[in-house]
């Protein structure tokens, strides 16, 4: 998904969720997403979009001093798009071995954590850092 589409799904998703009046909300919003821009103008060179919407949820968390929205459904599903989800299949490194992802995520410090299965049925886990 390109950035528009991360925050304004963002914003809709947080508005929904967070209890604030609407001018207290907006404005948190609206440094959270400057804050963002200029980040993201700074950078010398391409990032993967995964990157790129964890810190923005990493923003979020702190603007809105709710460290729950790491664990939020709705909130995975947008940030995390790019990533393997529960079911499907994780190679954590080229030509490694490949791996079920049983659970997955977001750590405290912005990473995503799995818990995978490989074919013989062993469960491990795994932190993906980009």
């Amino acid at each position: 998904m390109d950035v528009e589409g991360v925050l304004s799904g963002l914003h809709e998703l947080l508005r929904r969720r967070v209890d604030l009046d609407r001018p207290r909300f907006e404005s948190r919003w609206d440094r959270t997403e400057a804050e963002f821009r200029r980040w993201l103008n700074g950078l010398p060179g391409q990032i993967s979009p995964l990157t790129r919407d964890l810190f923005l949820l990493q923003l979020a968390c702190e603007a809105f001093e709710d460290p729950s929205l790491r664990s939020d459904p709705q909130v995975q599903r947008l940030v995390l798009a790019g990533a393997a989800g529960v079911g499907e299949d994780l190679q954590a490194l080229p030509g490694g071995p490949r791996y079920r992802v049983l659970r997955r995520q977001v750590t405290a410090d912005f990473q995503i954590w799995y818990e995978v299965e490989d074919e013989h049925g062993r469960v491990t886990t795994h932190v993906f850092v980009e």
